[in-house]
């Protein structure tokens, strides 16, 4: 019989236990931890909307000159 699922490694769970506190800690409050939540967000963000907009502009703009 096999068994299909999740695969549970405790080590990991301590690990990301770990990580999660030390960035908790350094932060020191949740407005400062909200805060670089935001800029990573918005840095992730900027270069796909102008990556989408440039691969629109660009179809659009062979649209144009090609006709099609």
């Amino acid at each position: 019989m096999q068994v299909f699922g999740q695969v549970y490694i405790p080590v990991v769970n301590y690990v990301l236990m770990a990580l999660t506190m030390i960035v908790v800690g350094t932060f020191e409050t949740s407005a400062r931890l909200g805060n670089a939540y935001g800029t990573s967000a918005a840095a992730h963000t900027c270069p796909q909307a102008l990556r989408i907009r440039q691969i629109l502009l660009g179809q659009t703009l062979h649209k144009a000159r090609h006709g099609f």
